[in-house]
């Protein structure tokens, strides 16, 4: 237990023990626990996504369905404010 404390210290991080005896490492960006790794993966999956939805209407459709939702979004927009 002594080694974590001391490795983490030359790390840079700072350890806090919770009940039951079982540590939580905070590092610059909050806790680095199982939770928070799947919250930020989650946002790295939606980012890919979109990225691979562009790449590939660009590539193979010349990027007619981004065209077209471009466009009914902008219509869209317009309907709600009311600038028809």
């Amino acid at each position: 237990m002594e080694a974590d404390f001391r490795m983490a210290r030359l790390r840079n991080k700072t350890w806090k023990r919770s009940g039951e005896g079982a540590c939580q490492c905070w590092n610059g960006y909050g806790r680095a626990d199982a939770h928070t790794l799947v919250l930020a993966m989650r946002y790295v999956i939606v980012i890919c996504a979109i990225t691979f939805f562009l790449i590939w209407d660009g590539l193979y459709n010349h990027g007619r369905y981004l065209d077209t939702t471009v466009r009914e979004i902008s219509r869209v927009v317009r309907y709600v404010t009311g600038k028809v």
